[in-house]
């Protein structure tokens, strides 16, 4: 799979656990009454920054995804050709 499709889809996901515990906490303290008001998003913020947690511990290689994939020094002939290289 294309590491920028598997990354839209991985926050796709998350974007809909949000969406789905908004909803659900916002119904649940609505039905509460009012002491409940304004509950349920962050009910929803916090499950959904557990998500990504849970995410992010899946993740085996995320050192190798995010330092390994990124190239080390810039190409020589990009070096040459910068304004501070002729200088």
């Amino acid at each position: 799979m294309v590491p920028s499709l598997a990354i839209f889809l991985v926050s796709v996901e998350i974007a809909g656990v949000f969406l789905v515990a908004n909803l659900v906490f916002t119904v649940i303290t609505r039905l509460l009454g009012p002491r409940a008001d304004g509950l349920g998003y962050p009910l929803a913020a916090l499950l959904g920054c557990a998500w990504v947690r849970h995410r992010l511990e899946t993740l085996d290689d995320l050192e190798c995804l995010t330092l390994a994939v990124q190239p080390m020094a810039p190409e020589a002939s990009a070096v040459e050709s910068s304004p501070t290289a002729s200088a």
